[in-house]
């Protein structure tokens, strides 16, 4: 059973490397230096893989150098800019602005210390590479500075120009000291002899001219019947076809001396072939193939020539973007080797198996036929179409181009391929193709022929499929709208020319273009896919229409059979895959993900799962059973036009797009499996060793593993455990591990710093952690640390919360620890009763005796203090506290209550005392304060005003006879007063100062402050003590008149609860007062 697949990996990717313009070969030919539009790569010339790429500056490159040693190159673009680079390093070295115009050539002498530039702008310039400054800058041409060249001899520069003159300039008399003359165009191409004393100077003028270096003299021109791009000095005995050997050419001239060898050369150019030129003779000794040669001219012609090191052959550089490889083998000079530089847009691709399939007909044990099998499965080359009419042949090994298909004079549009079932082992594959110039050709592999045309589309065909069994017929669909079986039984793969097809079947397939048409497995139905967005399924042999899949939105680009059901998928501009049966036509599955068109699908595993390629450059696995996504592949910054899969099993896939790569990709399932279970248990293995170093509270090696496994989970668990040793322990713990790290533990442990500050359940292991490196490390260690800048600006900020809530939290202790105190301070001590009322009459009783049997007064005049209320200490601090001023009606007011008494002539009273009091001020201040006085025991305090009490008691108290009143108003007043001090206490102030709401009064009460109580209480003592009485009864009238007051205070409050109509009580009160003052 086929295993499922999880994951495939790119093992090998064709990109694009060139583009067209200047390509240097290395000295040692290991090297590569191509220009790809405004970048320079390095290629490896036996593989083609990129090796090195150094940026651009946007703008195409219009020159190339590498030095001897292969160690820098030089690049110069159109920018004018003229930069040197380190291939070891990959960075620019210097960069500076050469010429005033675009530089065409550069050339490195053989020191490597001189780099020489011509230019446009009709100059030829030689710099110093090590200093970056100009030497030398020589003028004479008339126009654009096509070509230099160092001498390997002489510091001489050789340089030739679209003037058609060839100029030698001497270095060290900085001076022109020859101007050849001899070619009527542009000379494009120069070329010296490796002992550097001939030259050879070809143009488009169509002739080369051989010169002397001895004495600037012209020895012979041959024509060669072609505008030049490249001409390369051939060296005396390399292999060559076509070239005179060394014992040839060794004979003696007429005088006795030595003969001189012929001299001998390759050229390339506008024809696009190589061919080989003998001076002495002015004839082409060697001509490649013609069929090379249709190639090569389709491709547009030669545009670099350049000798192989060593002259193992010759390198040379097409107008489509292909490096060839020419090597002498024998009597020929072939193509050993090509290297696509750019295939632009890749259409389709399909895996082929070249060589010998013979499997069958002879016995063998069954082991050995699958294992066989098995290998035929296996590809060895891959077909490729892209925008242009050639087919290519990449090697699946190497990528390198084996063979080219001509023969088509427009874009080849699609792909198929057909293993032959060989019989005596010289069987093949036939490959298809359709192309935009509406025919369709069978080509036989590995011969690399053309065996069948068929021409009977009237426009681009778009798809072709080959039958599943046997290979009998060939579909074809194309914008014709029309679908036509082809017969291919009678093409014969040995052929030698083309063979016409014959159309079997046709048929209006769609009412717009057909993009995709596949065959059933059986050979049985044919499904077709179109731009009008239905696919159709048609029953071979005579093409009758069976279903009509709709559903789609948009056209349909690819359709695939599944190998084991009786289903057919389709790939739509909708962004979707559709899975319908065959039986109905209804649709089974809908698979959605891709983020573009679809245009690429296939089955693999057997059937169970699906590939698809979109425009949106991905690929992706699909579960047919789950309708899931499993994997999505990204190795494209383009559409993937092109998939192929090896077999049914698909453990090899080819993609390729608009951005030109090819990429290869293999199935990896099982080796990350592999790979997974080995991490798994190393990691097992490493967390059992951190549990063990945990345990034995080696905190060094439990850090280091922590490192190891790249994991902040684990370094958290030491840090927890090293600061449960305590706050030094854990600290000196902490400095060891930070003084240890290496540099690139160092930068991980600050980005878990990092991490774990960012939450306030580990900002504690953090900081500890932070403030041990910060410790144990030096300023300069810390700042070498990559993206130390990044780290710090995740710390900043959450360090600074986390110092703000523990600056609020400790502040927010001290007001704890001050309501704690005043607690504390709220206790009652000893010999006070349960009852604060109660001691307060109490302590006023104890005091009425202690006065009337003359004891001394408390010291200071006044009586213990009581504590503060809690709303004092949560609110504003109030004032000094009062000698117990509101404590003094209590106990009447208890004895009031308890008696019953009360009536609303009181109240009536109240009110008139009240009216009185606004008549008299004196008085009634006077009687208030002699009424709070009594309450508070204060009788016989001195007046000599160290109790805190003001004048004004004293003076109204004596003015009181003044004001017309009597001693019986005078008690009036005095009664009435308590009931107002009751009425204050009731309006308990809050914590903001202001008068609380009397219960039951509707009114606002006004607030006594206990500073004012206190002043009022010791002004009443003094007046009580200058009252003109003596004797007992003057000592029992202020108990009198106490024990009255606390009556009317009691009746008075419990009837101002009551009452809901205060000013009624006010009216009442002062008709009384009225019928008094007229009585």
């Amino acid at each position: 059973m086929t295993t499922p697949k999880q994951s495939y990996r790119v093992r090998r990717k064709l990109e694009v490397f060139y583009t067209g313009g200047p390509v240097r070969l290395s000295r040692d030919g290991r090297l590569l230096a191509c220009a790809c539009a405004d970048e320079a790569k390095l290629v490896d010339p036996l593989s083609g893989a990129v090796l090195q790429t150094l940026p651009g500056d946007s703008e195409p490159l219009t020159a190339l150098a590498l030095s001897p040693n292969a160690r820098q190159l030089f690049t110069a673009s159109r920018s004018l800019q003229l930069r040197c680079w380190s291939l070891e390093s990959g960075q620019a070295l210097r960069s500076f602005k050469g010429h005033k115009a675009p530089v065409a050539d550069m050339a490195v002498d053989a020191s490597g210390g001189l780099l020489a530039t011509g230019s446009a702008d009709r100059t030829v310039r030689v710099w110093d590479v090590d200093g970056g400054f100009c030497t030398h800058s020589f003028t004479g041409h008339s126009g654009v500075v096509l070509r230099v060249l160092f001498h390997p001899k002489q510091l001489m520069v050789i340089s030739a120009g679209d003037d058609a003159e060839v100029r030698v300039w001497d270095l060290v008399t900085k001076s022109c000291v020859a101007v050849l003359k001899a070619h009527f165009s542009a000379v494009t191409s120069l070329s010296l002899s490796p002992d550097g004393w001939t030259l050879l100077s070809g143009g488009r003028d169509s002739v080369v001219t051989v010169w002397s270096m001895r004495d600037f003299t012209k020895v012979a021109t041959v024509p060669v019947f072609e505008a030049l791009e490249g001409v390369a000095y051939l060296p005396h005995g390399t292999p060559f076809p076509g070239l005179p050997s060394s014992k040839a050419s060794g004979g003696k001239a007429a005088g006795g001396k030595a003969a001189a060898a012929p001299v001998c050369f390759a050229t390339g150019g506008e024809k696009g072939v190589v061919r080989l030129w003998r001076a002495d003779t002015g004839t082409c000794v060697y001509e490649q193939p013609a069929s090379l040669a249709a190639a090569s001219t389709a491709a547009g012609g030669i545009l670099e020539l350049e000798l192989l090191p060593g002259g193992a052959g010759l390198l040379a550089a097409t107008q489509d973007c292909r490096l060839l490889f020419h090597t002498p083998t024998g009597a020929n000079l072939a193509a050993s080797r090509q290297l696509i530089g750019n295939n632009d847009e890749v259409t389709d691709m399909r895996w082929l198996t070249l060589g010998d399939n013979s499997s069958s007909g002879k016995g063998g044990k069954g082991g050995d036929q699958q294992q066989q099998q098995q290998q035929e499965q296996q590809p060895t080359h891959l077909a490729v179409s892209t925008n242009s009419d050639q087919i290519r042949i990449f090697d699946a090994a190497t990528m390198s181009c084996t063979a080219t298909l001509a023969g088509h004079t427009d874009t080849v549009l699609a792909l198929d391929a057909l293993r032959l079932p060989g019989t005596a082992g010289a069987a093949g594959t036939l490959l298809a193709s359709g192309s935009k110039d509406a025919s369709v050709r069978v080509w036989s592999l590995p011969a690399a022929r053309c065996i069948g045309v068929g021409a009977g589309h009237v426009s681009s065909v778009s798809c072709v499929a080959f039958a599943r069994r046997g290979g009998g017929f060939l579909a074809t669909g194309g914008a014709d709208k029309l679908l036509k079986v082809w017969d291919i039984k009678g093409l014969d793969p040995e052929a030698d020319s083309p063979a016409k097809m014959r159309v079997t079947a046709a048929v209006a397939a769609h009412d717009k273009d057909i993009n995709a048409v596949a065959v059933a497995p059986n050979d049985s139905v044919i499904c077709t896919g179109s731009q009008d967005r239905t696919a159709k399924v048609w029953r071979l042999p005579d093409l009758v229409l069976g279903l009509t899949l709709k559903g789609h939105k948009r056209g349909i680009w690819a359709v695939a059979f599944s190998p084991v059901d009786k289903a057919v998928a389709t790939a739509s501009g909708d962004k979707t895959v559709r899975l319908w049966s065959l039986a109905d036509g209804s649709c089974l599955r809908t698979f959605e993900g891709h983020q573009a068109s679809v245009l690429r699908l296939d089955f693999l595993s057997a059937g169970t799962q699906l590939l698809s390629a979109g425009a949106d450059g991905l690929l992706k696995l699909w579960s047919v059973r789950l309708s899931e996504c499993i994997n999505t592949f990204d190795a494209h910054d383009d559409k993937v036009w092109a998939m192929a899969l090896s077999g049914a099993s698909g453990d090899l896939v080819a993609s390729g797009g608009g951005d030109g790569a090819i990429a290869v990709w293999e199935d990896c399932t099982a080796a990350d499996a592999d790979e997974a279970a080995a991490a798994a248990a190393a990691v097992a293995l490493k967390e059992q060793d951190l549990a063990n170093a945990l345990q034995d509270q080696d905190y060094q090696r439990a850090a280091e593993l922590a490192f190891e496994m790249r994991h902040p989970g684990r370094l958290l668990s030491v840090v927890r455990q090293a600061q449960d040793r305590g706050r030094e322990e854990g600290a000196r713990i902490m400095r060891r591990l930070a003084a240890a790290m290496a540099p690139d533990d160092l930068r991980q442990c600050l980005e878990y710093c990092r991490e774990w500050n960012a939450n306030a359940k580990n900002c504690h292991a953090a900081q500890a952690m932070l403030q041990a490196v910060l410790r144990q490390r030096r300023p300069q260690e810390l700042l070498a640390v990559p993206g130390l800048s990044g780290i710090l600006e995740g710390l900043l900020p959450y360090t600074q919360r986390h110092f703000a809530r523990a600056d609020r939290l400790l502040r927010s202790t001290y007001l704890c620890d001050y309501i704690l105190g005043a607690i504390g301070s709220m206790a009652p001590e000893e010999g006070e009763g349960a009852g604060g009322d109660g001691g307060g009459a109490g302590q006023a009783a104890a005091a009425g005796e202690a006065r009337q049997q003359g004891a001394a007064p408390p010291p200071g005049g006044q009586q213990q203090q009581r504590p503060r209320p809690v709303r004092a200490l949560l609110g504003a601090a109030p004032a000094a506290p009062a000698p117990a001023a509101p404590a003094a009606p209590a106990a009447p007011a208890a004895a009031a209550a308890a008696d019953g008494t009360g009536s609303g002539q009181e109240d009536s009273e109240v009110e008139d005392e009240r009216q009185q009091g606004r008549q008299h001020p004196h008085g009634a201040a006077n009687g208030s304060l002699q009424a709070n006085g009594t309450a508070a025991g204060s009788s016989g305090s001195s007046s000599d005003g160290s109790d805190g009490s003001d004048g004004d008691g004293g003076s109204s108290s004596e003015d009181e006879p003044e004001d017309g009143g009597s001693g019986a108003q005078q008690r009036e007043q005095q009664e009435a007063e308590p009931v107002k001090s009751a009425a204050r206490r009731k309006a308990v102030p809050d914590a903001s100062g202001k008068a609380a709401r009397t219960p039951g009064s509707g009114k606002e009460a006004a607030a006594t402050p206990p500073g004012r109580a206190a002043k009022a209480s010791t002004a009443a003592a003094k007046t009580a003590s200058k009252a003109p009485t003596a004797g007992k009864a003057a000592a029992k009238a202020p108990l009198a008149a106490a024990k009255a007051a606390g009556k009317k205070a009691a009746a008075t409050a419990s009837k101002a609860a009551k009452r809901e109509a205060p000013a009624t009580a006010v009216k009442k009160a002062q008709q009384k007062k009225q019928r008094r003052m007229s009585a």
